[in-house]
Parts: C-alpha cells; structure tokens; sequence
C-alpha cells in the first residue's frame, strides 16, 4: 500500500502543481488585463488631454483672429475716415478756389470799367500793329452798381419765358376744323 500511497500522494501534487500553475497563468492573464486597461485607461486620458489642449489652442487662434479682423477693420474704417475727411477738405478748398477765381475776375472786371476807354485794347494782341481802341467811345461805362452793367454786359432773358409770353398773347383763331393747318 506504500506504492499506492505514493502514488495517491504524487497525484494530488501534480494536481496541486497544475492547480498552482493554473492559478499562476490566470493570475498572470489577470495581470496582464489590468495592466493593458490602465494603459488604456491612460492613453485615452492622454488622447482626452491632447484634444483639449488642440481645442483650447483652436479657441485662442480663433479668438486672436477675430481681434485681428477687428483691430484692421477699424483701422481701415480710421484710414477710410480720415480719406473722406481729406477728401471733404479739399472739396471746401476747390469750392474756395473756385470763389477766389470768380472774386478775381470780378476785380478785373472793376478794373476794367476804371480804366479810360482809350486805353483799352480792341485786339487781343497789342503787339500787332493794326490793334485798335476805343478812342472814340467816351462813355463806355455804363451806369449801375454791377460791374459788369458797366461794361455792357447783362443777362439774356430766356426763351422759354418770352416764348410763355407770346403765346398768352397770341390769340388761336376760333374757326380752325381738327386736321387743318393754320
């Protein structure tokens, strides 16, 4: 019975052995397991900080962009601003331009009417030897307050009023048939 008990005893080792192996690999296996869900678990984290990071940093460059456009669209809007307020600046001064031409010629012209009617050229270029004056026309200023009444020169009336006028007073003839030419 010795043998048969060594036997029996050999037995329950080996099974005891392959209990503890098995027992080892499913402990490795269950080792293994949680080592690859904790590196899961942190390169999920990692991906989770990376996409917060990325949409963080997305924010700010959108944000900065946005200040950007803002900062050169009003500097545009200053620039425009300042363009139209040169421009309205040299309208006034083309106005007053304009104003000084027509205060220049009316003071030429107010010289002209002080000026003897001798002196005053009838061709325009006095060089020319058959140039003229007007020597025999004394009264050449003529009277009134606008210097250019004095040089006898004045509104034309319109066409329009005279034309108005003449019709009032021309009268239709009453005995006109339609279709006839009068």
């Amino acid at each position: 019975m010795a043998v048969t008990f060594d036997l029996f005893e050999l037995d329950i080792k080996v099974h005891f052995a392959e209990k503890l192996l098995f027992s080892m690999g499913t402990e490795r296996v269950r080792l293994r397991a949680e080592a690859k869900a904790a590196e899961d678990a942190r390169g999920r984290a990692e991906a989770e900080a990376k996409r917060k990071r990325d949409h963080e940093r997305e924010a700010a460059r959108q944000a900065l962009l946005q200040a950007c456009t803002s900062f050169c669209l009003l500097i545009f809007l200053q620039c425009l601003l300042t363009s139209m307020h040169i421009l309205l600046t040299l309208l006034q001064m083309e106005k007053t331009v304009e104003i000084n031409d027509y205060y220049l010629v009316l003071k030429d012209l107010v010289k002209l009417t002080r000026i003897p009617a001798r002196r005053i050229p009838m061709s325009l270029n006095e060089m020319c030897p058959g140039h003229y004056f007007l020597d025999d026309v004394e009264g050449f200023g003529y009277g009134g307050s606008n210097p250019m009444q004095k040089l006898g020169l004045f509104m034309k009336v319109d066409d329009e009023e005279e034309e108005a006028e003449h019709c009032k007073t021309k009268s239709a003839p009453s005995d006109v048939e339609e279709g006839e030419i009068v």
